[in-house]
């Protein structure tokens, strides 16, 4: 793990010598695609030190890290505080020990809501809890007990994902039986919208709900606002400088991390695969991430901003489609 936290912080400095990046105000940080607090408190600190003292940081940044229930503790969760991290998204996945148990989950039920309180007591005032829906073993019944729990709860924001399977992992390989069927996965979806809705949650995309001023800024610059994104790290992807592109490591095996490493150890980027986007295709990306913040209460496409970027109304440009959306109450 040290040699990982060494290889993203030379990659920063190939960035920094190949680009403009020291020059470019950073509003956000976002350790996560994986698990970060699994690094120790000092290997996490030494990342996080470091990226303050290299980039242009915003006087308001975000530093917002993810996490699982079993990783976090007063020492990693100290760690964070002093290095400036001030949102916390926590894997909690699902209340059930059954559940957990045959997710292979690495928490139970318990160990999830005292890291809660534990990071509450640490004076994180932003937190995520992430759930899943149509997991092995879920009913409709535990999927209530689970909002039950989040009402108690009452993090600032939730998000909630659909169970995708995936051919190559232990999961894809499960017969369908043992999952909760497609009608009830769609429930349970709707169910935690209502739930999430009439408690006071601002829905800021299909999946994501916060409570009044506690949006994920990192999220909002990236939907809302069309930002770009630096990813450092095996497997991260980034739309930086007009190119949308993804680093070695899409499938998170070993043989990928190795390559991964070896590749900055030279002197180069680890790009896997990427492209240049065009003019137009600059606007769909826009055009797309604003539908995703359409909800209940909430976003959609910034017309205003769109002219603004591109020197075109999005009407002229898209005229048809809108018409169609429009025309389907969409």
């Amino acid at each position: 793990r040290d040699r990982y936290v060494s290889t993203i912080k030379n990659e920063l400095r190939l960035y920094k010598n190949k680009s403009n990046l020291a020059s470019r105000p950073i509003k956000s940080l976002f350790f996560g695609g994986g698990t970060p607090t699994r690094l120790s408190s000092n290997q996490f600190s030494e990342l996080l030190t470091y990226l303050q003292n290299e980039l242009l940081l915003d006087e308001f940044i975000e530093i917002s890290s993810e996490s699982t229930p079993d990783t976090l503790d007063d020492e990693i969760l100290e760690a964070m505080g002093n290095g400036g991290v001030n949102r916390l998204s926590i894997g909690v996945q699902d209340f059930h020990d059954e559940i957990l148990q045959a997710r292979k989950r690495g928490h139970t039920r318990q160990q999830a809501i005292n890291a809660y309180y534990l990071a509450r007591k640490h004076g994180f005032n932003r937190i995520n809890i992430d759930l899943m829906y149509r997991l092995p073993k879920q009913t409709l019944e535990n999927w209530e007990d689970n909002l039950r729990i989040i009402g108690e709860l009452k993090p600032d924001y939730v998000t909630l994902y659909h169970l995708r399977k995936e051919r190559r992992s232990s999961l894809g390989k499960k017969d369908e039986s043992e999952f909760p069927k497609k009608e009830e996965a769609m429930e349970m979806y709707i169910r935690g919208l209502e739930f999430l809705i009439n408690s006071g949650y601002i829905q800021i995309s299909s999946n994501q709900f916060a409570l009044p001023q506690k949006e994920f800024i990192q999220q909002e610059g990236k939907w809302s606002l069309g930002n770009e994104l630096l990813g450092l790290g095996v497997s991260s992807y980034s739309y930086f400088n007009g190119c949308s592109y993804r680093n070695i490591g899409r499938f998170g095996n070993k043989q990928d991390l190795e390559e991964y490493i070896k590749r900055i150890e030279s002197g180069n980027l680890a790009i896997e695969s990427g492209e240049k986007l065009s003019e137009y295709e600059r606007m769909c990306r826009f055009a797309v991430f604003g539908i995703k913040t359409s909800g209940v209460n909430n976003g959609g496409i910034n017309k205003q901003l769109f002219l603004e970027k591109f020197r075109i109304p999005i009407n002229n440009i898209f005229r048809e489609t809108l018409s169609e959306l429009e025309g389907d109450e969409l």
